[in-house]
């Protein structure tokens, strides 16, 4: 099971990916499998970055372009690029908001 972990602030948003086992739920924490986060460090300004757990890992900046397309780009590395693990949107079988 994929599970997707979101958490949204002003300044930044930041998403986790995570795979469980439907038949056995771990006691301890799990590592994420992917892990994406974008910085807006002004209006007009965007740090985007994606890493999965072997450490792969990259980063961009997004110049001029709103919130929306700079999310959509995020979640594009998770499906293709360098840091996809999932072949699509599909394969997410829930998503959650930290509060």
């Amino acid at each position: 099971m994929n599970i997707l972990v979101l958490n949204a602030g002003s300044s930044s948003f930041k998403a986790s990916l995570y795979r469980l086992s439907e038949e056995n739920l771990p006691i301890d924490p799990v590592v994420p499998l992917w892990k994406g986060k974008i910085e807006w460090k002004s209006s007009e300004l965007a740090v985007i970055s994606a890493k999965f757990s072997d450490d792969i890992e990259t980063e961009g900046e997004r110049v001029g372009v709103d919130r929306q397309e700079v999310i959509h780009d995020l979640f594009d590395w998770l499906w293709s690029g360098g840091t996809q693990v999932i072949n699509g949107i599909w394969e997410i079988d829930l998503v959650g908001h930290r509060v």
